[in-house]
């Protein structure tokens, strides 16, 4: 995953892109639930290798104010780990100036990503225990718009913030600890909120989007939500949280609360420097198709537009192969199929491809083989991609015994400089949580998984998408992790090359 250590480096490229003009404050607005996932005070000595988390910070200010009628926590417990015991600390007040997790390991290292810029944060916490979706209003007796404006309002004039279109960042902490269905039904909603409403009273703001709870994403629905409203609109960007470490089922340890701050901050200074992206990039996944041993598949493709590479992945029956009809203009990926077909049980990997000429593409059809098994299925867009012929440069498949380690296969070298390396895995685990941890590979910068479902029909299978960048071209060596069950595995490595 990329930790501070990398965060760090890319805000200091950043800030050199951003020189030495002075620049108005800028606000960044959080909102949420009023939980302690998000705001719990952080104590330093529990986050290893993260020090300095609440040292003051004179470009720093945050303030948080609790939803009226929200029934919030007397006390903040800290995400510290379990074994220690909790720590509590009354916050009161209706503002309260405070540390905080997410936020307050994101916003130094966004000042000093835009070249030590003042930066101002403030969070409307609203009752996390009132419906899964933060912002449904049931029980709070209260408009929750009117209650961020104001928020908004009051202190971007008491900071002196004007412009909020060019200075405002939002970035929405909706948590995943929902279903994938609900949270995707319930995301919609935020589409409203950020786009229609905010962006209609203060013109064009930035908007992050990412996840501050865990996931129960068996079908790739969250995931699917949050990167198509990035791929759909301008200035927004999603922020993988797939891989975090958990303290629990429903909450990431201190360090998974850091590095997410860290990730945020590198793509927040993004937006704000309008850095534009040069090389490829995963623009959206779509949701998981899951169908039986007597369905085809035919998935949901993600937002796209013209010139976008969309790949198709299916996880699959180790001894049967399918092929699409009708194809709608996807093919095969050479060298994308690999399978173990001595045990009819093992699982198979098989990649499709086409460039989009459109925003409009129609989904290919899997089509379905008598006796066989379930399968699964979804769509990736790669953005910034090579413009014509293969949009591809290297690539390595192999399978795995069943067990719990993974080793990805090697690339003798990327041939192009500056690729997105992709490792995808087929599993056959019969399980419905997220399965893969710990990726890590010296040769690439940047490793974090961004995809990760599995699902218990019939035997069970799941797909997991790791990616990593490759600066300079050369040899890449194996990205290893752990699967939380032991599984047989199918692998592609691919780099992806950019324009």
């Amino acid at each position: 995953m990329m930790n501070r250590r990398q965060a760090i480096a890319a805000a200091q490229w950043l800030a050199s892109r951003n020189g030495g003009a002075a620049q108005s404050p800028l606000l960044v607005v959080f909102s949420g639930p009023a939980q302690s996932n998000t705001i719990g005070l952080m104590d330093p000595t529990l986050v290893t290798g993260y020090p300095g988390i609440d040292t003051p910070n004179s470009s720093i200010t945050f303030v948080q104010k609790n939803a009226p009628a929200a029934v919030a926590p007397p006390v903040f417990v800290t995400e510290g780990p379990s074994s220690l015991g909790p720590r509590v600390s009354p916050i009161g007040g209706s503002y309260a100036a405070g540390r905080a997790g997410v936020e307050l390991s994101m916003l130094p290292e966004l000042s000093t990503a835009l070249g030590g810029r003042t930066v101002y944060g403030i969070k409307l916490a609203v009752d996390g225990s009132s419906a899964v979706n933060h912002w449904d209003t049931n029980g709070l007796t209260t408009d929750l718009m009117a209650e961020l404006y104001a928020l908004i309002d009051t202190w971007s004039a008491t900071w002196g913030i004007d412009n909020l279109a060019d200075n405002m960042l939002i970035v929405p902490n909706q948590g995943e600890a929902d279903t994938g269905q609900t949270y995707a039904v319930n995301f919609a909603a935020w589409e409203s909120i950020l786009i229609t409403k905010l962006r209609g009273r203060y013109g064009n703001v930035r908007i992050l989007i990412t996840a501050t709870t865990s996931t129960s994403d068996t079908t790739g629905n969250v995931r699917a939500a949050q990167t198509a409203i990035a791929a759909k609109y301008t200035r927004v960007r999603w922020v993988g949280c797939n891989d975090l470490t958990l303290r629990d089922v429903a909450h990431y340890n201190d360090q998974g609360y850091a590095v997410l701050g860290s990730r945020l901050a590198v793509a927040g200074a993004e937006l704000i420097s309008d850095a534009a992206r040069t090389t490829p990039y995963v623009k959206a996944i779509g949701p998981i198709t899951v169908a039986s041993s007597v369905q085809s598949i035919t998935p949901t493709l993600p937002p796209h537009a013209a010139d976008d590479i969309l790949l198709f992945v299916v996880a699959a029956l180790g001894n049967t192969s399918y092929t699409l009809s009708p194809d709608n203009g996807f093919t095969a990926v050479t060298g994308g199929d690999v399978h173990d077909g001595g045990n009819a049980l093992n699982a198979r990997l098989q990649l499709f491809w086409k460039r989009a000429a459109s925003g409009a593409e129609s989904a290919p059809t899997m089509t379905d083989l008598g006796g066989d098994d379930s399968k699964i299925g979804l769509v990736l867009n790669l953005g910034n991609c090579k413009a014509t012929g293969d949009f591809w440069s290297a690539i390595a498949s192999a399978t795995e015994a069943t067990d719990t380690s993974v080793s990805f296969p090697t690339l003798a070298s990327t041939v192009v400089a500056n690729a997105l390396v992709l490792n995808i895995i087929a599993t056959r685990a019969d399980v419905s949580a997220a399965q893969g941890s710990a990726w890590v590979n010296a040769d690439l910068a940047g490793v974090m998984e961004l995809h990760d479902d599995h699902n218990t029909s019939s035997a069970g299978y799941g797909l997991i998408v790791v990616e990593g960048r490759k600066a300079v071209a050369g040899a890449v060596a194996a990205t290893t992790g752990t699967l939380a069950t032991t599984s047989d595995k199918a692998m592609i490595t691919i780099a992806i090359a950019p324009p």
